[in-house]
């Protein structure tokens, strides 16, 4: 999805260096540890704490936030907008 060959903060990206499957892979996996750490949290935390966390997290990277921004990114790629629909 990244459509800029240039570096983020001086270093290649992990589409570039490891292919943008596997940096697609990565992100899923650092989004599901993400719920995996908020499942630990202690119990000294409030159960109604934990779910108003979860709701903000799994809103934020749902369809109004990450994901969303995502395929608004992927729509101004004239290549891609072909395979999005399709999708």
């Amino acid at each position: 999805m990244n459509r800029h060959p240039h570096p983020r903060r001086g270093k290649p990206t992990n589409h570039k260096v490891f292919g943008e499957d596997m940096a697609l892979l990565a992100g899923d996996a650092l989004l599901a540890y993400a719920f995996e750490m908020i499942s630990k949290t202690p119990k000294s935390i409030s159960a109604d704490r934990v779910v108003e966390v979860l709701r903000i997290v799994s809103h934020c990277s749902g369809a109004e936030g990450l994901v969303g921004g995502q395929v608004r990114s992927i729509r101004k790629s004239p290549r891609k907008t072909r395979r999005l629909l399709f999708v």
